[in-house]
């Protein structure tokens, strides 16, 4: 999986609507009622939920998300280029296997980690090394901050990306 545009994340939401989507219709299933109602409320349970699930994580979203197949290192350097270039002040931290970079008056934290693609289980399966850049932090204050920042982050790293 590897994003080509940022995506809105929250994940408690999105674990609910899951749980609703596979849940509620099994439910129903398990309950004595005619097949033609057994049918129909999961029908209903998936229309309901699943836009009011995708409206949900759009407007509460705490978090933007996208993934490089590119190296750590590669990925780091874009977003700090980004950033400096279009003079956004930053502070950055190195936690565990993350790097952040932090911006203090907006309340936003970038984080770059390692994200595997897949998995090797067996021998003939190769990890593919890819990196995911998260904006954290989103709130109605900062949204149109965050949204600009990813789209330098997109543009610096077409520009970076496409070269090599």
């Amino acid at each position: 999986m590897v994003s080509k545009r940022w995506q809105r994340k929250q994940p408690i939401i999105q674990h609910v609507a899951l749980g609703l989507v596979w849940g509620l219709p099994l439910f129903w299933l398990s309950v004595d009622l005619t097949p033609f109602q057994k049918i129909a409320f999961s029908i209903a349970t998936w229309v309901i939920v699943i836009p009011s699930g995708y409206y949900l994580n759009y407007r509460l979203a705490e978090k933007l998300v996208r993934v490089f197949t590119h190296e750590e290192d590669a990925v780091r350097g874009v977003v700090q280029r980004s950033l400096t270039k279009n003079y956004i002040r930053f502070s950055r931290r190195f936690v565990r296997n993350e790097t952040h970079f932090v911006i203090p008056d907006e309340g936003l934290t970038l984080v770059i980690e390692s994200y595997p693609l897949n998995l090797p289980i067996d021998s003939h399966i190769v990890a593919t090394d890819a990196t995911k850049v998260e904006i954290r932090g989103l709130n109605k204050s900062n949204t149109a901050l965050a949204e600009r920042i990813s789209g330098f982050i997109s543009q610096s790293a077409e520009l970076r990306f496409s070269q090599a």
